[in-house]
């Protein structure tokens, strides 16, 4: 019937259009939204086949949509296009939605379960089974690489649920049901997104590091009735996830060949004389995996929110970058989890041109949380400074400085200062400096979305 209404519309329209064959306005508006109504009612993956197939035809490269906009009005053809993703966004809404429709269902069926697990206990912290740092790190190279292959776009929407929940999120940090909805669609679709392989290459890699007694714990802490409906809706969900592939699109960086070039160039000079202290690092100590000392879950969930928040903001090419070349790092890493000076190098220019593409507010914005939860106060610099060699830590924090300027150079200009502009301005002792710099080479792979 929609598509009859748009056909019927066309033909309408040219049989009133005038000898240029212009068509009067309410005929256009007709024509409009027959089309709409018509392609709403089918999944997007349909709409995107044709869209890259046209792609090939007639894209970018053909020079064609150049061509044509040389002929064109600019004020009236960006004027068109700005309403056209109005109207795009508002025919999406009403598209068939089989993984949001699942995941409505998982959530139904699984809420009482997320209810009665205890999220503010620091038992999920603690590796379920072996502490075997190495391996888990593996793993986790095998999460970012997934997540790296994931739409940039799909991504997105997945940390914006995430960061939606944490706001204003209760004592028991359980979300509303309609959150957790939004959070289970998002993850289906950005799983959707890549290949069943590297989803199963995760799950294999996690599963081979669980102790088997893990989850007869975990059941006794709820109602072994609600866990297993929970299981099995989760089930379920997984077989629609995987019956809806979406494509991923392909990213294009913002970063600015130059700004690339310049970080990267930087980022060689920062590695090279960092090398030492991250060599100096004992990756293995399960120092890296304990909380906070006193501090709460939800405290530490404010400070990883606003990781989230800044990872959303990052251009996805970027971020794609310095996603991969941790993977390939890990892949690489020595028994020790020491990676190479290559890696290391591909590393620090990734999360360079990443920083590089969100605002100095959000880079503060991650400082300030973390500063909150591991700060001087906490005795935590101090502590690890003890632990490495002074020169070392100094020689790394030194470069950072001269590498923060690099990609701040790069970042859209705010009148607000960038961390290490601050740290730097409050003349801090070397065991704050030795911190930062630890925080600096570290901390942001978490921002990595690795659903």
């Amino acid at each position: 019937a929609a598509l009859q209404e748009a056909a019927r519309a066309h033909v309408r329209a040219i049989r009133g259009k005038d000898s240029k064959g212009v068509l009067a306005q309410k005929d256009l508006k007709a024509i409009l939204a027959g089309l709409g109504k018509a392609i709403s009612s089918v999944p997007e993956s349909t709409v995107m086949d044709v869209y890259d197939e046209m792609s090939k035809l007639a894209g970018e490269s053909t020079g064609i949509p150049e061509y044509i906009y040389s002929k064109q009005n600019p004020v009236d053809a960006l004027a068109a296009y700005g309403a056209l993703m109005e109207f795009k966004d508002t025919v999406r809404a009403y598209q068939p939605d089989a993984i949001g429709a699942a995941a409505a269902k998982l959530s139904n069926a699984s809420y009482s379960f997320m209810q009665q697990v205890p999220w503010n206990s620091f038992e999920f912290l603690l590796p379920p089974g072996k502490a075997d740092p190495i391996g888990w790190t593996q793993a986790l190279g095998k999460m970012i690489d997934m997540g790296a292959s994931m739409d940039g776009e799909l991504v997105k929407a997945g940390c914006l649920a995430h960061h939606n929940a944490i706001v204003n999120l209760p004592s028991s940090s359980v979300c509303s049901q309609a959150q957790l909805t939004e959070i289970y669609a998002a993850i289906g679709r950005m799983i959707a997104s890549v290949p069943e392989s590297q989803t199963m290459g995760v799950y294999e890699s996690v599963k081979a590091l669980v102790d088997p007694k893990v989850p007869e714990y975990l059941m006794a802490k709820v109602t072994e009735a609600d866990a297993k409906a929970a299981y099995d809706a989760l089930i379920e969900f997984t077989e629609v996830v995987k019956a809806n592939p979406i494509k991923p699109s392909n990213a294009t960086t913002v970063v600015s060949s130059s700004d690339a070039s310049a970080i990267s160039a930087a980022a060689s000079e920062l590695g090279k004389a960092a090398y030492p202290f991250m060599k100096g690092v004992d990756w293995t100590d399960d120092l890296w995996a304990k909380a906070p000392p006193g501090r709460s879950a939800q405290e530490v969930l404010k400070a990883v929110d606003k990781m989230i928040v800044m990872g959303s903001d990052m251009d996805w090419a970027a971020l794609q970058e310095a996603a991969r070349a941790h993977a390939k790092a890990i892949e690489s890493m020595d028994a020790k989890g020491v990676l190479t000076q290559g890696d290391f190098n591909a590393i620090l220019a990734g999360l360079g041109k990443a920083i590089s593409s969100v605002p100095e507010t959000s880079v503060m914005d991650v400082y300030t949380e973390m500063n909150t939860l591991a700060g001087t106060i906490t005795g935590i610099p101090n502590y690890i400074y003890s632990k490495q060699n002074p020169a070392d830590a100094m020689a790394a924090y030194g470069a950072l400085l001269q590498f923060k300027d690099t990609v701040k150079a790069a970042q859209p200009k705010q009148d607000r200062k960038l961390f290490v502009d601050v740290v730097a301005e409050w003349q801090l002792d070397p065991a704050v400096a030795g911190l930062i710099v630890f925080l600096a080479v570290t901390l942001p792979s978490v921002l990595v979305p690795v659903h």
